[in-house]
């Protein structure tokens, strides 16, 4: 019944159809080489936590810190063979446990239970609307393409209209990102190959277009209470939209070399109405895709031209960033729902459940002699663990909220945490890093709404307004002028200027 709830505990889809980032398990979690004699170094730092724990485990608010530092001394004394003393770690650990105030873990689990349910006020249980139902059926039945794939979704999907697009896929990524690397308006030629899809897809993405322009914005159903329930649930797929998003852009950059003017604006309406519908969703995944679309639009609009004003305000109308960190206690309340789940279930569970949340992640625990533990050991380790795995990323999201994007780094940020908190963040490296990238978006966000204001103003673009960076605090946008044109970048560069992929250039020359 839980396979589906792990595999979204995980996120293994989602990360791997996105290649956003790879998994990786915290230090206290992962399978460590086993060591044929103890070593001085382990002993000592595992005599170290142990001690550490004692001082800690008497006082209610460091109670967390004692627990996972038991944990780490119990990991280092079994790898290094030191027996002795993994047994009274772990005889010391049971007897930390059992004696545990009931009170304290029901004021923890009662003030998680409050955010919970300030987490499904926000996001409460949604259908699709007609507008989503009626997208979703065009783009299955007529491209091929399923907007967005749930359990219960009915839509045929042409297979022949599903091949046209495959056969296009490749090429028709790969041009968009080369025109978004180019720092000017320019772009190249559209290529025949998606052309001709273009043009034998015309009178559907007219349709699609309408729908979108003279109809509510979609809205994609959601449902977040199994995290509550324990129920399976399996992540819907978004990936489906990104698909149609970057039709939306060649078709934008073809119908621009025709000079369609009114055409071109209203394509660019339309891709901006779907991709707004998926910047609250409460799905990690989905905000992932949210910043792939709204890169994907960012980079066509620097190639258009005459734009309403209006665009100018819309760009920064939204925080991803924030919708991220929103996103963000979801994943934390779901990673507390699979260890309240695990408490209630065979002992053996864990063990059996290897396929679905990975061998590391199985191992790091059964690593710890979790098949030796009395039943009452591991059902209040787990009750502790939910605890404590959903306050130490809490406590991480909160900290994220008053970082720069801009100059944040992860290696910097993760040396100024508690060392225990510290090897959480490994853990968090995925989701930390899709806040990052969501601070990246709303740069190249910035940069795009100066470079529609440059082609407003024209020869008056050296009066450019607020160059100061709304984004990047302590950074603002240089404009220069030189015999062979003008450029306006932002100073100083961010380090992840250069290297990271994908991203937009940090400079436009005209």
């Amino acid at each position: 019944m839980i396979k589906q709830q792990i595999k979204h505990f995980r996120l293994g889809l989602g990360i791997l159809f996105l290649t956003f980032s790879g998994y990786y398990l915290p230090t206290y979690l992962q399978l460590q080489p086993v060591l044929a004699q103890a070593t001085a170094s382990q002993n000592t730092e595992a005599d170290r936590l142990f001690q550490e724990a004692e001082q800690l485990v008497n006082n209610e608010t460091t109670f967390i810190q004692a627990f996972r530092r038991y944990q780490q001394a119990l990991r280092l004394y079994r790898q290094s063979g030191n027996t002795t003393k993994a047994i009274a770690t772990q005889q010391r650990l049971e007897t930390v446990l059992a004696a545990a105030s009931s009170s304290l873990a029901e004021k923890f689990e009662q003030e998680i239970d409050q955010d919970e349910a300030a987490f499904f006020r926000q996001f409460p249980k949604t259908e699709n609307n007609q507008t989503a139902r009626q997208l979703g059926e065009l783009a299955a039945t007529q491209l091929g393409i399923p907007i967005v794939g749930r359990p219960g979704d009915s839509w045929t999907i042409s297979e022949s209209q599903q091949k046209a697009y495959e056969d296009i896929q490749g090429e028709l990524r790969t041009y968009l990102e080369d025109q978004g690397q180019n720092s000017t308006s320019s772009f190249n030629e559209v290529p025949p190959k998606l052309r001709d899809y273009l043009e034998k897809n015309a009178d559907t993405l007219t349709v699609i277009r309408t729908l979108l322009l003279n109809n509510e914005s979609p809205r994609w159903g959601t449902d977040m209470s199994w995290i509550s329930k324990g129920e399976p649930y399996r992540l819907p797929s978004y990936l489906g939209s990104v698909n149609l998003q970057r039709i939306f852009a060649i078709d934008m950059l073809h119908k621009q070399e025709q000079g369609k003017t009114k055409e071109v604006q209203e394509t660019l309406e339309a891709s901006w109405k779907l991709g707004q519908s998926f910047k609250n969703n409460p799905f990690f995944v989905g905000q992932l895709v949210s910043i792939i679309s709204t890169r994907t639009q960012l980079g066509v609009m620097r190639k258009l031209d005459g734009l309403p004003r209006v665009w100018q305000q819309r760009l920064l109308e939204h925080d991803y960033r924030q919708s991220m960190l929103q996103t963000l206690t979801g994943e934390s309340l779901s990673f507390r729902a699979y260890y309240r789940w695990l408490m209630n279930q065979p002992t053996t569970a864990l063990e059996d459940s290897r396929e679905e949340v990975g061998e590391e992640f199985a191992n790091g625990y059964l690593g710890l002699g979790w098949l030796e533990w009395s039943e009452s050991m591991q059902k209040n380790f787990l009750r502790w663990e939910a605890i404590a795995v959903y306050q130490s990323k809490a406590e991480m999201y909160k900290a994220l909220a008053q970082e720069n994007a801009c100059t944040w780094n992860f290696t910097n940020w993760r040396s100024t945490k508690d060392p225990i908190y510290g090897a959480e963040l490994d853990q968090n490296i995925y989701l930390s890093g899709g806040w990052e990238r969501a601070g990246r978006l709303m740069v190249e966000m910035e940069l795009t709404q100066k470079i529609l204001q440059i082609k407003e103003m024209g020869a008056d673009a050296r009066n450019l307004p607020n160059l100061q960076s709304t984004i990047c605090p302590n950074a603002q946008w240089a404009y220069q002028t030189e015999r062979n044109g003008s450029s306006i970048a932002l100073m100083p560069l961010p380090r992840w200027a250069a290297g990271v992929w994908p991203r937009l250039p940090l400079i436009y020359n005209w």
